[in-house]
């Protein structure tokens, strides 16, 4: 009570100073609910932690995002180089087209001509055709003759044996006649008297005497 008293007269007096009177609650709560307060500052602190729980996978995301924009920024600034390297070569490829414009514009009037001499070369096409036909046939009947004529050689060449022996015999015959020719050259006119020659046609020409040399057989195919 005594501590009621002396506090009582300072609150007055503070009071009609400040000309404040105190009601109900300022009675109940002198302080201004202080615990409220603090209650208010730890929920706040709390939530604090809680969205900094949440900031920080976002921070780390964030700078993996930064990471990869870094990145793409690089390849933004080689795109903004490569398309301001488009423009001369837009300028190229217009001027090309241009020439090609210019190139196509008489390909119609050559297709035109083209399909015109195709048209002529139609019937020269086909004479050649004709002509080549006629010299496959001519061809066809060559190889007939030359298969003809190979069949013949065929016969011939065992023949070419009988022939080569016989002409091997009239060698021999004539080496005995030319070692006897002269002792013949003395019998002669011996044996027969002296002879005249024949009279000579003057349109016919000198035959000159036959060779003694002994006669070559013909070559065989194959042989």
């Amino acid at each position: 009570m005594t501590l009621v008293v002396l506090a009582l007269v300072p609150i007055l007096v503070l009071c009609v100073m400040n000309r404040f009177i105190p009601g109900v609650n300022d009675l109940k709560d002198p302080l201004g609910r202080p615990s409220d307060l603090s209650n208010d500052i730890i929920y706040s602190a709390s939530q604090f932690d809680v969205i900094t729980g949440e900031l920080d996978p976002k921070h780390k995301d964030l700078s993996q995002s930064i990471q990869v924009l870094t990145l793409v920024a690089g390849d933004l600034r080689k795109l903004t180089d490569a398309a301001g390297r488009l423009s001369g070569l837009a300028i190229s490829v217009n001027d090309s087209t241009t020439g090609v414009s210019g190139i196509a514009g008489g390909l119609p009037a050559k297709i035109q001509q083209l399909t015109q001499r195709s048209d002529t070369a139609g019937p020269t096409v086909l004479t050649l055709a004709g002509s080549i036909q006629a010299v496959t046939d001519q061809l066809e009947t060559v190889n007939v003759n030359l298969k003809t004529v190979g069949s013949t050689l065929a016969t011939l060449g065992p023949r070419a044996d009988s022939i080569a022996a016989v002409l091997a015999t009239i060698e021999e015959e004539a080496a005995h006649v030319a070692e006897l020719g002269p002792l013949l050259a003395l019998l002669g006119p011996a044996v027969n008297g002296p002879q005249t020659p024949a009279p000579r046609d003057p349109g016919r020409p000198i035959t000159p005497p036959a060779s003694t040399a002994p006669p070559v057989a013909a070559a065989t195919p194959g042989r």
